[in-house]
């Protein structure tokens, strides 16, 4: 038959491998691709019952068991109750100390990662603060002795803030302070109330700036600091930032 095909198709251009064709009666083919689905089955089923007998000698290793027949999953399950159940059926001290051990293990990692999110928030709440209050002191460069980052110390060193929502606030006690009218502080009317009542404006007198001039007895910034490192004194200190506040505005500092 092929050799019939063959001759049938001579001169025609077709691109069939006659020589590697197979004619076969169609109960020959179904015999045929049956005998494949079969053996196809029949290497899965080789296949799992291989990798279940690797696991059961893995687990058999790591748990410690000892049991016979390895291969036998009833046997594993048998070695498996008599090591960590007893005859009653409740879990035996083996079992109960390895809970323990994970239940403790995994408290621990629930905590570390509690304290890196909360450390994260912190720095983060930080940041937000200090950049917030940094832009509302710096509308004020020009009409006070003193510079911006110094009215960002002195402002942290004397309150606490809060982020709420994006927005710094005035707190005490990580809560914001709300005043007789339940209205709360913000960075902005945090800033603008420090300057313009705890006297951080410069006073003109006779069209002159107190404090403008440099006169006997006045430090700059760096000899003030230089002094008080050199006397022993805590410059990171909240003591120390009212000192340096008072110096400031009285005028023994200059800035």
């Amino acid at each position: 038959m092929i050799e019939a095909l063959k001759k049938a198709l001579e001169g025609v251009e077709h691109g069939l491998d006659l020589d590697s064709l197979h004619i076969m009666p169609k109960d020959d083919f179904t015999s045929l691709t049956e005998g494949h689905k079969a053996a196809l089955e029949d290497t899965k089923v080789k296949s799992n019952k291989i990798g279940q007998e690797i696991l059961l000698k893995s687990l058999k290793n790591d748990l410690g068991l000892d049991f016979e027949n390895r291969k036998d999953p009833e046997a594993f399950k048998k070695a498996l109750e008599a090591k960590f159940t007893k005859s009653d059926g409740t879990p035996n001290e083996d079992i109960k100390d390895l809970q323990s051990k994970f239940d403790k293990a995994l408290e621990e990692k629930e905590s570390e990662i509690l304290g890196i999110k909360n450390t994260y928030k912190m720095e983060s709440d930080n940041k937000t603060i200090r950049e917030s209050l940094r832009s509302e002191f710096s509308q004020f460069e020009g009409k006070t002795n003193y510079k911006t980052d110094d009215l960002v110390t002195i402002a942290l060193s004397k309150n606490e803030f809060s982020v709420v929502d994006g927005k710094v606030f005035k707190s005490k006690d990580g809560e914001v302070v709300q005043d007789d009218m339940y209205k709360t502080t913000d960075s902005n009317k945090f800033a603008n109330t420090m300057m313009l009542e705890d006297g951080y404006i410069k006073k003109a007198d006779g069209g002159r700036v107190i404090g403008d001039e440099t006169k006997g007895g006045k430090y700059t910034m760096e000899q003030y600091m230089a002094a008080a490192e050199s006397n022993g004194e805590n410059v990171n200190g909240q003591e120390f930032a009212q000192k340096l506040d008072s110096d400031v505005k009285s005028g023994k500092v200059e800035l």
